[in-house]
């Protein structure tokens, strides 16, 4: 899988809540719009999704993202 493949099955995989606040850490900390943000992401050639991501929330969507990629192996 792809990393924009892997980042949409956790996105979706993952309550609203927690992938709105995800997106937003992101375009908050690129000053982009979340459209802008989603389509950074699921582009073909898209980082891995952590490395879009910053500040306080990082340590804790790593977790649950790096749990997420073991199950899909």
């Amino acid at each position: 899988m792809t990393n924009s493949e892997i980042t949409k099955a956790f996105l979706l995989n993952t309550d609203t809540k927690t992938a709105n606040l995800i997106v937003n850490n992101i375009a908050g900390h690129y000053g982009i719009t979340t459209d802008e943000v989603f389509d950074e992401i699921y582009d073909k050639e898209a980082e891995s999704l952590m490395d879009y991501i910053t500040g306080e929330i990082r340590p804790t969507v790593s977790l649950f993202f790096n749990e997420f990629k073991r199950r899909l192996v």
